[in-house]
Parts: structure tokens; sequence; C-alpha cells
């Protein structure tokens, strides 16, 4: 997004790039859910000339450019959550938010100092399903409608098959990108929308038709 560089592999090569090379550092790759529509919807806003930061929109690419450098906005803002989706904290972590977790980091580096944080005000935590649209305030509250509206029980899964925290990151991430790409992971069928995806996942029950660990169980993902 920032040079002419290409990259190809694992995706950590294209994001330590970013982070060393342009100060732009959106998060460890693991923690990344569908990074390529993450980069996607970063690259369409820096195509419309918007700041990633401030959100503000400018005449050309050079105006934006120098205005991203000069306020060190190659970042991006913390309070949209249009970016709670792809961060697996938000599916992972008892409902925190990304942000939320470094702070926490933030502070635990500041125990030796006499910091008041009596007036800190906590960021609303939106959750995303990993099927639809719905929302959650919690992570239990939006496992409950997983399992309710679409027959897919994420606790239960964890818990059956052992998983640990990057092999749990590694199946939302498969599940996340064969739902946006409109296919079931159980029979690889491939639909026209999402929506009819969704139904077939419903008549089928193939929402909890997991294929074997070795499908998904990858270091790119």
């Amino acid at each position: 997004m920032f040079c002419n560089e290409e990259f190809s592999g694992n995706r950590s090569v294209l994001l330590n790039h970013m982070s060393r090379e342009h100060a732009f550092n959106i998060g460890l790759p693991d923690n990344i859910v569908n990074c390529r529509e993450f980069l996607r919807t970063l690259q369409r806003k820096l195509d419309n000339l918007q700041c990633l930061y401030c959100e503000k929109t400018f005449r050309d690419k050079n105006t934006l450019r120098d205005h991203m450098r000069k306020k060190q906005h190659r970042r991006i803002n913390p309070r949209n959550r249009e970016y709670d989706q792809f961060y697996v904290i938000n599916y992972l972590e008892l409902g925190k938010s990304w942000e939320e977790v470094q702070l926490e980091d933030d502070r635990e580096l500041l125990d030796h100092q006499e910091e008041d944080w009596s007036g800190w005000e906590e960021l609303p935590v939106s959750t995303v399903c990993l099927f639809c649209d719905t929302r959650a305030e919690a992570i239990e509250k939006l496992c409950a409608h997983m399992e309710e509206a679409h027959e897919f029980d994420l606790p239960k899964i964890k818990s059956e098959l052992g998983l640990n925290f990057y092999q749990q990151v590694k199946l939302v991430n498969f599940i996340r990108r064969q739902v946006h790409q409109s296919r079931c992971y159980g029979c690889r069928a491939k639909f026209a929308s999402r929506a009819a995806l969704r139904a077939h996942l419903e008549d089928a029950g193939h929402a909890s038709l997991l294929p074997a660990m070795d499908a998904w169980d990858q270091p790119q993902l």
C-alpha cells in the first residue's frame, strides 16, 4: 500500500515489512482474521484518498501521503468498529476488543508508576458473527447466537478438538475466508452469494461439519 514492493507466501512477511519500513502496524499476523479482506478494505480507503486514522478525504494521493506522514496517521482508527471483524480477539477473548487488550498490555508496563485510571472510559465491544452480520457485546452472546441460529457451537468444538489459542485463530480464519468466498467448508460446494451459502449450511447442517484439521491447521491461516 505504501511502496512498489511485492510479496508472496506467508502474510507475516508483508505485515512485518509495512511495520518495519513504513511504521504501519495493524497487529501480529496470527491475531488477524481474513487478512486479505482487511488489506483490501484499507487499500480501498486509500484509493478513495481517505486517511486511515482521521478518515478525512484529500484532493490527491500526494496530499494524502504527506498528511499521513506529517501527522503520524499511518495507523487505523481504533474507534472505527468496522475493523473489529478482522481481529480474532473479538471472537476468543471473552468479548474484549483488540484495542482494550492493547491498552491492558500498556497498563501492565506502567504498573510501577502511580497512575490514576479512575476516569478511564471503556470502549464498546462489537463482536461479529462468523456467518452473518449479527453483532453482540459479549462473546458469550455471540456464541449463543451462532449455536441457535447457525448450529455452530464454537466452545464445544474448541473443547472436543482440544484446540490451543493459535489453532482457534486458524480455524476462525479458515471459516471467515470460506464464508467470504461463499463456499461451504464442509462439502466444498460453491454458491452464488453468502445468503445462498447460509441457506445451504442451515438446510444441510454443514455449519458443524468441519473438514480434517490439516485442511485449516496451517501456518498461512
